[in-house]
């Protein structure tokens, strides 16, 4: 009875005005019946217009068509669940297509959808997800350093909704001179089903965020003409940089001891930006130093089938651990195949 209540939620999203990705769906409904549904672009509204004697007789499960990232949805949503007695929660992942697909949530684990959210509000950093791809053996480059491509392009679509998805992303100055990196959203790149259904102008353009100590960076790289919001981190203001969207950040002396930057200056920093969700995208010596400094929350590894060798560059760089006791532990919470790639999400654990 209740997938056929299921069914009857998606359809409801069959019709045309429901395309747009600027609105939003809530359906409330029981193992018998569809009890409440109603659309509206601001989420509040939809809220405040359920009648109170819905809302009544016994618990309900919820279907919102969109899942809520920006922190006034979150919490409207939030404050909404934990009000009444709702079971379970169902949230669409696509509105339209022939690729209609929901989630399905117990409302126990509702803080897996604002989990950054959610670690921001408790703590002087925004969450941080670390991105890499990878070869079979765990390698991010030959020994000469050509690195295109190791993963396929499905996996690379796949970064593109990672980079939508966050506030901010970070990298080195050393990464991004490598590869003359944009590291901008590029819509083009995103998988089909999404980029027919998404309105370019709703785009989500992280904050791009550079560790640039020694101040390598020059004005002709491809990162400042592909973005508008740059947040740049060094020792002394770069002069070559004049740009009224750049930002630099002098880092004091003390949170930048031996070459080696505090991340957590970095991070207390953006959360004074506002800023909730972090994506990573940079070599092993950088992703070594998020690690060693406890500051991953998330590892998103995409592993090609390849076997790049042993004198190719390894994801993470040294670690100077003597005891399996040091070693950093991961939980497994997702494994999927995309395109010939093995991607997998892991919870980082610090003991």
């Amino acid at each position: 009875m209740l997938d056929n209540v299921i069914n009857k939620c998606i359809e409801l999203l069959n019709y045309k005005k429901f395309f747009s990705n600027r609105n939003k769906v809530l359906i409330l409904f029981t193992k018998e019946k569809i009890i409440y549904f109603d659309i509206e672009i601001n989420l509040q509204t939809l809220i405040d217009k359920i009648p109170d004697k819905l809302l009544i007789p016994g618990s309900f499960d919820v279907f919102l068509s969109l899942e809520p990232t920006n922190k006034k949805d979150v919490f409207t949503f939030s404050s909404f669940l934990s009000n009444f007695n709702v079971s379970n929660i169902f949230i669409g992942t696509s509105v339209g297509g022939n690729d209609r697909k929901y989630k399905k949530v117990f409302s126990a684990e509702i803080d897996y959808y604002y989990k950054s959210y959610l670690f921001t509000m408790n703590n002087d950093s925004p969450s941080v997800t670390l991105k890499l791809g990878v070869s079979l053996d765990g390698k991010i480059a030959l020994a000469n350093g050509e690195s295109k491509w190791i993963t396929s392009k499905k996996s690379r679509a796949d970064v593109q909704l990672y980079r939508a998805s966050c506030d901010a992303l970070i990298s080195s100055s050393t990464t991004i001179i490598k590869d003359n990196a944009s590291l901008n959203v590029r819509i083009n790149e995103f998988p089909q089903i999404v980029r027919m259904e998404t309105d370019e102008s709703t785009i989500n353009e992280p904050i791009i965020v550079i560790l640039d100590r020694q101040n390598n960076l020059t004005p002709n790289l491809n990162v400042f003409k592909k973005n508008k919001n740059i947040i740049i981190f060094n020792l002394v203001k770069n002069d070559n940089i004049i740009d009224s969207n750049i930002i630099q950040i002098q880092i004091p002396r003390e949170y930048c001891k031996e070459n080696k930057i505090d991340l957590s200056y970095v991070l207390k920093t953006l959360k004074d930006f506002n800023i909730d969700q972090v994506l990573i995208e940079c070599g092993s010596k950088l992703a070594s130093s998020f690690l060693k400094q406890r500051k991953v929350n998330e590892l998103v590894l995409y592993q090609a089938p390849k076997i790049m060798g042993g004198d190719s560059f390894s994801m993470f760089g040294p670690m100077g651990y003597t005891n399996m006791n040091e070693v950093i532990k991961l939980s497994i919470l997702d494994i999927t195949l995309i395109g010939e790639d093995l991607k997998t999400v892991y919870e980082v654990k610090y003991e």
